[in-house]
């Protein structure tokens, strides 16, 4: 008893003074989803906005390989019919055949 007694006077003593805040009040400073401020930021659009503008800027070179792109797509689009085409639609066929045959072995 008096061991416990001793500890409770110099954990007296050596106790330094602090303020006391009760569990019902909200504590200052930031919280777990808050920033200093004490704003909920779900999103913000501060930083990406320029560099979401320039990187979706075409450059030149971009807009002159769509042009080639569409071009070539007008250009297959006339040409299905063609024998060179024929020619390649059975080569991918005989290819094909080829790649199972192999497979089966």
């Amino acid at each position: 008893m008096l061991f416990a007694l001793l500890a409770v006077v110099l954990a007296a003593c050596s106790a330094k003074p602090f303020e006391y805040r009760s569990q019902t009040e909200i504590p200052e400073g930031p919280g777990m989803f808050t920033t200093k401020e004490g704003a909920v930021v779900l999103y913000s659009d501060k930083d990406t906005k320029t560099a979401r503008t320039a990187a979706a800027a075409p450059t030149p070179a971009d807009y002159r390989e769509f042009q080639d792109f569409r071009e070539f797509k007008r250009w297959r689009e006339a040409n299905r019919d063609s024998a060179e085409y024929r020619e390649f639609r059975d080569w991918q066929e005989w290819k094909a055949f080829r790649a199972g045959k192999e497979r089966a072995q």
